[in-house]
Order: C-alpha cells, then structure tokens, then sequence
C-alpha cells in the first residue's frame, strides 16, 4: 500500500505498562514488540547491509530527538554486527537498564529449572521452606500457595507495594513482602508488579546458596559474554527487578539467551510458563513474547527510571528486541521521552526488512493471500465505497494491463473507514505479515 517503496500499513506492536511512584523514584517499565517476516525470500541479506541500514535508523533516531546520550548495538545470530553511540557514553559503557533487569532474573530461572535444581509449579510454601521458618509465615494464607510460573507471569496475585530502598538485601524486602495481603487468588489476571522479581531474585538466592548478583551473572551473563554486567551500587536495593548496570553491547549478547541456534538453553519459549495477552502476544520470564506466523518468538523489555529531588533529575531508558529472524538490539538513551523506544524500534523493524534488490521476483498468486501487505510500488489507489464489494479490487487490477498486483487495504477506524484498493506495477517483492491488508501477485 502507499507511495513508495518501504511504506507499511502499521507497525505490530503491543501497548506498555506505565509507571508509578515508589519512595521518591519513578520506575517505569514499558514492553513492546513488533515483527515481520519476508515471505518467499531466498534468505537474509548480508549482516553488514542489514546492520548499516539500521544504524542509519539509529542515527537519524538520535538527531530528530536530539538525546543527550544513547548507545546501540545491533546483533544477528548471536554475533554483533553493529554499534554506535551519541553524546559522551559508548556501546561498551555499562548503563543503568531498569525493568529489563527483569528478564535477566527471568532467565536465571529458567536456568534453574533447566539445571533440575527447581520447578515452574512449585509453591513459595516449598520454595521458601527455609526462609519462613526463619522469618516466619506470610499473613495472607495464599501467599504460600503461589508457584514461580506465577510470579514469572505476573499472576501471582501480588498487588501495588512500595519496595523500601533502605532495605538492600532481598530477604529484607521479603520480609515487608510476606506482610501483605494478596489482591486476587494466585493464578488470576496478569499484573505487572515489581515485588513478582524481588520475590523470584529472592528464590535464586535460596535455591544457589549464593548472592542474587553472583548466581545470575554466573549462570546467565558470562555464558552469554557478558559478565562485565553488575548490580547498581548506587541503587542495591533494586537488585532482582530494576538494578542491573550492563552495557549496549553486553545486553545484545545476553539476547543469545533467545537464539535457539546459538544453544545456551535448553528450552525456548514455547516451553515457558506463560500468560496470554492476546493477538498472539505473551508474558513471560520478564519479557513480553510475540508468537509469529513462522512459529518463531519474538522478545522484547523496556525499562524507564526517573530520579528527582529539588536539586537534581535524572532520566535514562533502556531497551531491547530480539526479532525471531535472529535479529534484535539493545539501546540505552537519556532522558528518557515517552513514545522514544517505540520510535526507534519502529524504525529499526523497517531498515531491517529486506530491500527489493535482496529479493526474488514474485511468482503469480493463484488466490489471495490474507494478512499479508506488500508495500509499495503503487501506480494507482482509490476507496471502495460501502456498496462495492471486495473483489472489486482484484478485478479492477485485471483489467487494467499494467497492474501486477494489488493490496487490498482494511478499514482502519475512525481514521479510515473504508477499505483502500492499492494496484501496483511492479509486484513488490517484499511481503510482509500484517492483518491490515491482503494481497495478491496477478502477473
């Protein structure tokens, strides 16, 4: 659809978790996930055309914002291919990353279970055996009845609670944590609440015998080639769910954790405890995950932290996506802007679809191909009023010599009301995954 040849009905993505104020900080976490998939392509371009094009994104990203500082680095099956930077910081500075603290906690988990050292559906009544009999019972009866695959879902029916920062050790958190009263029974409707992470950080510590930070940069981070990565020492007590300092670069590498062919777990996915959000989108092990139409998965995390006193703000986010193509990144920038990480991965998702010199020509099409939109190439447009039906598009494309094919463009409401009929010449070879549209190839 469109003029020109990389414009796309819309971009896939899910919405985001807002913030709330915790003891004079703000921690936000935000996730978001977009995916396409280039159908009948011969294979993926080269990994420096690829990484070139989204760096130019990147550069561009950073100029319409005008950011003080971020960083880049761009992986693709398992290996950098990419990096860059802005202001006075660097793709190998180890950044603040908030909320995506979570997913490596998650990860850590999953090691554990890997490792037969623990189970999704075990209770904190087993888990945490040890530590109750220690500090005593939680006050809520429930509380010992949820099961770490609640927790790594955010189902566990934990609710709102300030985490106090002068508590630094998470078996001190724990303690205000056992206090509370659960909102609903274990099990039911996702809510992201950072005391799910404290909870799960805590877990490691009692199933390793080993400091959270330790334990997790020993099982997760160092496989991955990033062990430089550390706990905040400005901010300790955020350890488990928003306190990890890790570069761009070593955050990409952590994302070989998502490449099955890279093989530092045993499972994906499609094995983990997971909660349904709808339209093929998941949570699950800190991470929101994308289910695509090639029955890949999709990841990504964002964190936002905003620290403020009458004499001084500070902002930073941070981010990272990992495409089932085997490509992802990771970004930090300060300050932090709503709406900035959505920006940038929706330019990095185009610059890394494949351009039509690194595609074949399509083949005709003996019907029409739903929920795919081919971009661009188009010579002519028109609106299809209510009373036309939508094979109208089909044959106005067939009677026209020159149209090789057509993208026949949904309702889009209020903006849009009526269906768009996009003839083109010549067929772009580029198809992308897209509910917006279907198409197809004629000649």
């Amino acid at each position: 659809m469109g003029d020109g040849p990389r414009k796309l009905c819309r971009y896939p993505f899910s919405g985001g978790f807002g913030g709330r104020p915790m003891n004079g900080f703000r921690i936000a976490a935000a996730a978001l996930l977009g995916i396409a998939v280039a159908l009948a392509a011969p294979g993926p371009a080269r990994a420096d055309a690829v990484a070139e094009r989204m760096l130019g994104a990147y550069r561009a990203w950073t100029a319409k914002h005008k950011l003080k500082r971020s960083s880049v680095a761009i992986i693709r099956d398992g290996h950098i291919v990419g990096s860059d930077k802005s202001g006075a910081t660097s793709p190998l500075k180890p950044e603040p990353v908030a909320s995506v603290s979570k997913v490596i906690t998650g990860i850590c988990i999953v090691k554990l279970v890997e490792a037969g050292r623990l189970q999704y559906d075990a209770p904190l009544g087993a888990v945490l055996a040890g530590y109750f009999a220690r500090y005593g019972r939680p006050a809520d009866r429930r509380f010992s009845s949820i099961t770490v695959a609640q927790l790594l879902t955010q189902t566990s029916g934990i609710g709102d609670a300030n985490i106090d920062q002068h508590k630094l050790s998470l078996a001190e958190q724990m303690r205000d944590t056992i206090k509370l009263r659960l909102f609903q029974d274990p099990g039911g409707k996702h809510q992201y609440e950072n005391k799910n992470f404290q909870v799960l950080g805590l877990i490691v510590e009692q199933v390793t015998g080993q400091p959270y930070e330790e334990a997790c940069r020993r099982l997760v981070l160092e496989p991955a080639g990033a062990g430089a990565a550390h706990i905040s020492l400005v901010q300790p007590f955020m350890s488990s769910w928003a306190g990890w300092i890790i570069s761009a670069r070593d955050m990409a590498l952590f994302m070989r954790h998502f490449e099955p062919r890279f093989g530092l777990l045993k499972t994906g996915p499609r094995d983990w405890p997971k909660v349904d959000l709808g339209d093929r989108w998941f949570y699950s092990v800190g991470t929101r995950l994308r289910h695509n139409e090639d029955d890949s998965y999709s990841a990504v995390h964002s964190g936002v932290w905003t620290w403020g006193s009458s004499t001084l703000n500070y902002q930073f986010m941070a981010r990272f996506v990992y495409w089932g193509s085997g490509i992802g990144f990771a970004m930090n920038a300060s300050p932090s802007i709503d709406g900035l990480g959505e920006d940038l991965e929706h330019e990095m998702w185009k610059a890394s679809l494949p351009v039509e010199a690194e595609l074949p020509r399509p083949a005709p099409q003996a019907k029409l191909d739903y929920s795919t939109n081919r971009p661009g190439n188009d010579y002519r447009s028109f609106i299809l009023t209510r009373e036309m039906k939508g094979d109208v598009c089909r044959k106005a494309c067939e009677d026209e010599p020159q149209c090789k094919a057509y993208t026949l463009e949904r309702p889009s409401l209020p903006q849009q009301p009526n269906s768009v009929c996009h003839l083109k010449n010549p067929a772009p070879a580029l198809a992308v995954r897209d509910f917006c549209c279907a198409s197809q190839v004629l000649r």
